[in-house]
């Protein structure tokens, strides 16, 4: 009796670390996005290079200008480069972005930044609205937006 007893709580400790692993390799940023995402603004900002906290503050709209120019943030709906920009710059997941705007359209601090379906979208969305600032990969990026750099 005392055997299986030592024997299932084995196997619960090995499920809980496998269950662990899985879960961090599910919620760490792909490797593949670590160099291919690419911040895109309208040509009319003024700024090339954004720091982390200036993106963090921008889609959480708490600094809503840099250098004098009325800053507008761009999302991609359900899409993995989404996941990837808000785990890396805005230091939240998808949920706890939306949540964190159900707050505020509620307590009436604003509202939630504008979203497009696809990267092409986002590129036309960018290069037609003074402001815009969103993010795509690398490959999705056309002469049609500004790419700022990003600077730790």
């Amino acid at each position: 009796m005392r055997g299986s007893k030592i024997w299932t709580f084995r196997s619960w400790i090995i499920s809980t670390i496998v269950s662990f692993c899985l879960y961090i390799l599910a919620i760490s940023p792909s490797p593949a996005f670590a160099t291919d995402l690419v911040l895109v603004a309208n040509h009319n900002l003024s700024v090339n290079t954004l720091s982390r906290k200036d993106i963090r503050n921008v889609f959480l709209a708490t600094k809503k200008s840099i250098n004098g120019d009325i800053v507008k943030p761009v999302t991609i709906v359900n899409h993995t480069l989404t996941e990837f920009f808000l785990k890396q710059y805005v230091r939240q997941t998808p949920s706890q972005f939306s949540a964190y705007y159900i707050r505020k359209i509620f307590s009436g601090g604003g509202k939630k930044p504008k979203e497009v379906s696809s990267e092409p979208e986002m590129i036309r969305y960018v290069s037609h609205n003074k402001g815009a600032l969103g993010f795509v990969s690398s490959d999705a990026v056309t002469d049609q937006v500004k790419v700022i750099q990003i600077k730790d």
